[in-house]
């Protein structure tokens, strides 16, 4: 493939003089470079997550949190960490993504007759 700049230093000057910022590093310029010669593209082809895989918000531990508020609703956040055994930050979080209620409203206080309206 024939680039319009062979070299590193002039894509660097094109670069500060269409966005007059400082440009990319030799070595960003190179590693896109090369991304683009061998994959055709310079997005990410495989997607390789790194890290911790995420287990607490997984699809499944999210069925299973959507399937316990839909058989008994009136269960609070803690009671459905224990039932399912995921800790309860993780409950809401998928509640909150699936823009499900994690509250029950209840009344603090009732009514008597004496109170005025």
């Amino acid at each position: 493939m024939l680039w319009k700049y062979e070299n590193v230093a002039e894509v660097q000057r094109q670069y500060r003089r269409e966005f007059q910022e400082d440009p990319p590093t030799r070595l960003t310029i190179n590693r896109i470079k090369d991304k683009f010669e061998t994959n055709g593209t310079f997005q990410d082809v495989h997607r390789q997550h790194f890290g911790r895989p995420r287990t607490s918000t997984s699809f499944t531990s999210q069925e299973r949190v959507l399937e316990s508020y839909r058989e008994t609703s009136k269960n609070s956040v803690r009671q459905t960490s224990r039932e399912i055994g995921i800790i309860k930050s993780s409950v809401h979080r998928i509640l909150r993504r699936c823009r499900w209620k994690s509250c029950i409203p209840t009344i603090a206080q009732a009514m008597n007759e004496g109170d005025s309206d």
